[in-house]
């Protein structure tokens, strides 16, 4: 019987500029072994995960490796060599055990273990080398960027900001104005913060709109391609504060694949040429703060589903607005994207606009007639709660996995006790393969806190479980109360994390109802008929 492989390759923002780590010359160094031994080879499987945590849960290659293993597709995995798996010997370890489980045999191209305590020592030691390595790397390039920094360089990753240039200057990374761009910039601010000679303040669209009548060159190669500014990059003109004269380091930090905010106080300050005065930059982040509170995007009262509806045709979160006057005003959502703006083409087919009071009304009632109808409800719930166990079973199994590898460590470590206590082996080696056991179980810990973490985000556990039904229960018994106040309902529309995903379907508005345990698709009733451009 001819046997079915699958070769694996990862790459990852360790490996970046590293010859011979790319993927391509993985898949083919691992496809040459397989072909070699007169193996099948039945999937090419591969990804970069830079930026991305590392984890198992979120290697979707590894995981569809998994699922193929599962359903015995296959009958050896290939992979050029052990670091492949992830970036840790407790992720590693789990992979091996999952793989194991489904009787997978796992081969190295580089490298070749044999399956004796002899051969498992040897591969451990290998991969908390590998972790160890990569570790120091980051910690040395970390450590020469805060150098760099605080020794007054402006480290900048692709190109520097719009109305600067990067100058080597006395053997340090200096940001100089560009007077071209910065002749741009202060007129950004200055019709921001003061307008044009009628002295009525821009906002941000409209600085786009009027730099794109004028035809200004947009600012970076990616909008150059569409040949337009955007409002976006008009916020971030006014929002960066090195057109003030600072420019900060560390603002944020990879962690785990995301990134996060750092407190201001890790922030390093370098000194930068100033292209507007600290005053108008106040003034013009004072204003935008303002503008952002009390924008009518901001008042939910008229809208019930607002950041609720999103476009059937592409998922993109529906915007709103109203047309009239006060005294006749509707209120519409309308997706964005179908919209065009400042010579930027459409990018969805949507066009239509929904009246708001018909579709929350619509969408209202037939969520309080689902809600009051108890069997239906408790259906919804019972089901929910079915699919939810199927999705948390595989966190459940790598975290048996997980406690099985510590239960046999924590054996190990006792058996070295006994070992010293009985003078069998020398003090010196019993000590280091103590640190080894110790280094490797306190990453599996951290793995096991991880998928703990998930397994609380992600699953109801019987009491919480209880805590739906009770809150749903209670919420049925009160739609009557609901029904005449306004804030009550918004709240059951957040509790049930409500969603309306809504087009037109025919002719009619449809729109399909997700919430936090159902769906349902309906038809809303009282529209407007035609599309509105």
């Amino acid at each position: 019987m001819t046997t079915r492989a699958v070769t694996y390759a990862r790459v990852s923002s360790d490996d970046h500029n590293k010859g011979g780590l790319n993927l391509s010359g993985q898949l083919d160094i691992c496809r040459t072994f397989a072909l070699n031994k007169g193996y099948t080879i039945i999937a090419e499987l591969a990804e970069d995960d830079h930026g991305v945590s590392g984890t198992l849960l979120e290697s979707p290659a590894l995981v569809q490796a998994l699922d193929m293993a599962s359903q015995r597709q296959f009958d050896v995995l290939i992979v050029r060599e052990i670091d492949r798996f992830a970036r840790s010997l407790a992720k590693q370890l789990i992979v091996e055990q999952e793989f194991k489980k489904f009787g997978i045999k796992l081969e190295f191209v580089l490298e070749s273990y044999d399956n004796t305590p002899e051969g498992s020592l040897h591969k451990n030691i290998k991969a908390v080398i590998a972790e160890f390595e990569r570790v120091k790397i980051n910690e040395r390039t970390q450590r020469g960027r805060l150098q760099k920094v605080k020794a007054g360089n402006v480290l900048v990753h692709g190109r520097p900001p719009y109305g600067y240039r990067l100058q080597e200057r006395d053997g340090r990374s200096q940001l100089i104005v560009h007077e071209p761009e910065a002749y741009i910039v202060r007129m950004i601010y200055d019709w921001y913060v003061n307008g044009d000679d009628d002295h009525v303040p821009f906002s941000s669209r409209a600085i786009a709109k009027r730099l794109h009548e004028i035809n200004v060159a947009v600012p970076s190669a990616s909008e150059q391609t569409r040949n337009v500014w955007s409002h976006t990059t008009i916020q971030h003109i006014l929002t960066n504060e090195t057109y003030a004269g600072s420019w900060y380091y560390g603002k944020f930090a990879n962690q785990d694949g995301r990134r996060v905010a750092h407190p201001e106080h890790k922030w390093l300050l370098v000194a930068t040429p100033a292209i507007v005065t600290r005053e108008v930059w106040k003034i013009a982040r004072k204003k935008r703060i303002e503008n952002i509170n009390h924008s009518p995007r901001r008042i939910r009262n008229s809208y019930l589903l607002h950041h609720h509806v999103t476009c059937a045709k592409c998922g993109s979160k529906m915007a709103a607005r109203s047309s009239g006057n006060i005294q006749a005003r509707r209120l519409y959502y309308y997706c964005p994207t179908a919209r065009e703006s400042a010579g930027k083409a459409a990018q969805c087919s949507n066009t239509a606009f929904f009246r708001a009071d018909h579709t929350d009304a619509t969408i209202w009632n037939c969520l309080r007639d689902y809600l009051a109808n108890r069997s239906l409800v408790k259906s919804g719930l019972d089901q929910f709660i079915e699919q939810n166990e199927e999705a948390i079973s595989p966190i459940r199994e790598r975290m048996e996995i997980v406690k099985n590898l510590l239960d046999h460590d924590n054996e190990q470590l006792e058996k070295i006790a006994d070992l010293y206590i009985g003078g069998a082996f020398s003090r010196d080696r019993l000590t280091e393969r103590k640190k080894k056991l110790e280094s490797k179980m306190s990453g599996l810990a951290n793995e096991f806190a991880q998928l703990t973490e998930r397994l609380q985000n992600w699953s109801y556990f019987p009491e919480q479980t209880e805590m739906l039904k009770k809150f749903v229960s209670e919420i049925s018994e009160r739609l009557d109360e609901a029904d005449g106040d306004f804030e009550h309902r918004q709240k059951i529309i957040e509790f049930l994390d409500v969603n309306a995903a809504l087009s037109f379907d025919n002719g009619k508005p449809t729109a399909k109802l997700i919430f936090a345990f159902d769906e349902i698709v309906m038809t809303i009733e009282k529209h407007t008929k035609g599309v509105r451009k």
